[in-house]
């Protein structure tokens, strides 16, 4: 795990990380994942016991040959007010500039091959990742959307945080909604533009989930089956709410990610030839940030 600086396209500096597989050798391209983070407004470096989903993910997913890059992006707090409050009104539309920028970051590095990189995330990252299948298919080249919200505008009336009047303000306020007009909010909302989806998708999702309720994984699923796009894997485990506490249910979790990815950016990517092997030209090794 190695920290780097993210400059985005509109001159923000933030703190973010990356991870090799253990065997990368400099000028080698690997299948690589851009994992989001949740909240949005949360970070994605936090410890203890219960450290970030993230790091846990890109642990696993390096240990099997990805390059994973773990961006912190703007709304995200703790990197001071700049950064934080560049967040508002910017779901969906420069916080997802921020997570192509991550991507192209790590294409510029040398590490990642430009056809071979896909997004992740749960919560919001779940989103964000729904979202780029319709607005990022250029940079992206698969989408694995967990817990996710394909429905800004009805997110906010039907989540459990839907009684929390400082909750539901924060959101609009992240949305750019004014009042009771949430237009801007449907402008985002994956479910209103079913017909663009373009890359290959693996959705999953807890069944008493009351964050990001099932309904917003169903009527999607739903929704893609209606224009013949429906999403390569669906995973949805009973008893699972808002993230999966069980270690069999982790373990069937991500032994689907990896087959899917696998099949669109790894070794079974037959278009695309073997991960790590080195057939890219040769590029010097991924720049380091101090440590903050």
């Amino acid at each position: 795990m190695q920290p780097f600086l993210l400059k985005t396209r509109d001159g923000l500096e933030i703190p973010s990380y990356y991870f090799l597989p253990p065997n990368y050798q400099a000028g080698q391209r690997v299948p690589t994942v851009v994992h989001i983070h949740g909240g949005p407004h949360v970070r994605a470096d936090f410890w203890g016991p219960l450290a970030s989903y993230g790091v846990m993910e890109a642990q696993i997913l390096a240990s099997r040959g990805y390059a994973v890059v773990l961006p912190n992006f703007r709304i995200t707090p703790g990197f001071g007010r700049k950064i934080y409050e560049a967040g508002y009104g910017e779901v969906g539309r420069k916080m997802s500039d921020d997570h192509e920028d991550a991507a192209r970051w790590a294409v510029d590095q040398g590490f990642a091959d430009s056809k071979r990189v896909c997004i992740s995330g749960a919560s919001y990252g779940g989103y964000a990742s729904l979202w780029a299948t319709i607005r990022s298919a250029d940079v992206f080249r698969c989408a694995v959307a967990g817990l996710l919200i394909s429905d800004m505008t009805a997110q906010q009336k039907t989540a459990d945080y839907r009684h929390s009047s400082a909750g539901v303000e924060q959101w609009k306020k992240m949305l750019g909604v004014k009042g009771d007009d949430w237009s801007r909010s449907d402008q985002v909302s994956p479910i209103n533009f079913v017909e663009k989806s373009a890359i290959p998708l693996f959705i999953y999702a807890g069944e008493i989930d009351d964050r990001t309720p099932l309904a917003q994984t169903t009527r999607m699923v739903d929704a893609l089956k209606r224009v013949g796009k429906p999403p390569e894997a669906v995973l949805i485990k009973s008893g699972e709410a808002h993230g999966y506490g069980t270690t069999a249910n982790r373990l069937e979790l991500f032994e689907n990610m990896l087959k899917f990815l696998d099949r669109n950016i790894g070794s079974g990517s037959a278009h695309l030839g073997q991960p790590g092997t080195g057939n890219a030209p040769a590029a010097p090794a991924p720049q380091q940030a101090p440590a903050q």
